[in-house]
Order: C-alpha cells, then structure tokens, then sequence
C-alpha cells in the first residue's frame, strides 16, 4: 500500500519495495505478547509520528 501511495504522489518506492519486498512482521501464539493483545497491534510504537512525517502536506 505504501509503495501505491508513494508511485501516486509521484514519490519513489524505497529500495525494499522495489525489489518486491516490504516491511513485514509474522504474528504467531509464541511472538505475541500480552500487553500486544491487551493494547492492540500498532506496528510501530511511533506510528503516529512516522505517518505524520511521511503524509502531513507541508505548512
């Protein structure tokens, strides 16, 4: 999706996506931790952040 969203801006995909691979993260019973369950998946702890820095349009 972010590769999408990149090529649509006119950006360019990062390197991995180029190559046909992204970020990815495998969730299994034994990865899984209970504060994960508990608090919801985020991804990245400063996903908010991230996102903001990637999406925001410039002020």
């Amino acid at each position: 999706m972010d590769a999408a969203a990149r090529l649509i801006l006119g950006q360019e995909p990062t390197a991995l996506e180029t190559q046909g691979s992204g970020p990815t993260q495998l969730l299994t019973k034994d990865n899984l931790t209970a504060s994960a369950q508990s608090d919801g998946w985020t991804g990245y702890p400063d996903y908010q952040s991230r996102f903001t820095k990637l999406w925001h349009p410039a002020d």
